[in-house]
């Protein structure tokens, strides 16, 4: 910024004010956050300069972190082992593989087609159940509510090392 600004001319310096000693850090980390949220995670997300206070300084409410964690991601659609493992069967890539596969190994094989056929949609099976993840919602919850407050505490507050920075200057 600093290196900006001294190219700048003096017109363009009295136009584009670039000035990082004069960002009110209270309106701009909001309007930050929330950008990030709404654009870059695809969140939905509340303008900072709606009705709400200044978000920066707002007041601890108890126990909303639990109720983010109970409430996030409710609506979102969960399909079963099952349901997963028909998608990815019934898939045309996995079902030309599948046929590949049995066209080379029935090459000069006595076997017929519809029983190596049979045995390859066993061993698909075999390796989706070996990949499938057994999710436990509760702990998953818990695990949500300790990165939320984990998160909440790493950028709660910058601390910098005023002897570091002298160091590298």
């Amino acid at each position: 910024m600093f290196e900006l600004k001294s190219r700048l001319s003096e017109e363009d310096n009295a136009i584009y004010r670039i000035d990082i000693i004069e960002v009110d850090w209270k309106k701009y980390f909001p309007i930050f956050v929330y950008g990030i949220m709404k654009y870059i995670l695809k969140e939905e997300a509340e303008p900072p300069f709606s009705t709400r206070e200044n978000i920066v300084d707002r007041k601890p409410r108890y126990f909303s972190d639990l109720s983010w964690v109970y409430n996030h991601g409710k609506k979102q659609k969960i399909h079963s082992h099952k349901m997963i493992s028909k998608i990815v069967l019934n898939s045309e890539r996995v079902r030309m593989t599948i046929r590949e596969i049995v066209r080379r190994e029935s090459i000069g094989s006595h076997i017929n087609e519809a029983k190596i056929l049979k045995t390859q949609h066993k061993r698909s099976n075999d390796i989706l159940d070996r990949m499938a993840a057994k999710m436990n919602f509760n702990k998953m919850r818990v695990l949500g509510y300790i990165m939320h407050k984990a998160y909440q505490s790493m950028y709660e507050k910058v601390i910098i090392n005023k002897g570091a920075i002298e160091t590298l200057k």
